[in-house]
């Protein structure tokens, strides 16, 4: 789904395959739950001033460009500078590349120009499992038809040598 834009990103900017892990960083912020996921990353363009520019992304038609001051002050240059850190890149390069993949990435995942669901979300990055607690936790092997077969065949015969073993000690 990316893979085409990680690529124009990554010769553009000449960063490599941090391309992908700016990709990865980007797609965890839109999907924060702390922060509001997908809708809350929007609106954080919206208290920036910037609505009508992130409308144009999820909307069809022409995506309009983000600047990079208008990256900084959506982001925060705090953040970008963390992004920096963590991708091994220069500042300005992590400024650019964020505001060419943010309209793109934006645009990829409202192909019906609405913001998509939790689920929809999960599904369009081929996370196919709805969001739920049991997803969640780690997969734990429940016994199967075989295993029960044989507890049910050897438990009662343990249970009957028990009560011949108090039979007999009462009868002797």
């Amino acid at each position: 789904m990316f893979e085409e834009i990680v690529n124009e990103t990554r010769e553009k900017f000449e960063i490599g395959e941090n391309s992908q892990k700016l990709l990865s960083i980007l797609l965890a912020m839109i999907e924060d739950k702390e922060n509001g996921g997908f809708a809350g990353f929007l609106e954080t363009f919206n208290r920036a001033g910037l609505g009508s520019l992130a409308a144009s992304w999820v909307n069809s038609g022409a995506n309009m460009t983000l600047s990079n001051e208008q990256t900084e002050s959506v982001f925060g240059e705090g953040t970008l500078h963390e992004m920096a850190a963590e991708l091994g890149i220069e500042y300005e390069k992590t400024v650019s590349a964020t505001a060419f993949l943010t309209p793109h990435i934006v645009d990829r995942l409202t192909p019906n120009s609405e913001v998509p669901d939790e689920n929809e979300f999960r599904s369009l990055l081929g996370k196919n499992q709805p969001l739920t607690k049991k997803a969640a936790l780690p997969d734990v092997q429940t016994p199967n038809a075989d295993d029960n077969m044989y507890l049910r065949i050897v438990l009662p015969i343990i249970v009957l040598g028990i009560l011949f073993a108090i039979a007999f000690s009462f009868c002797s």
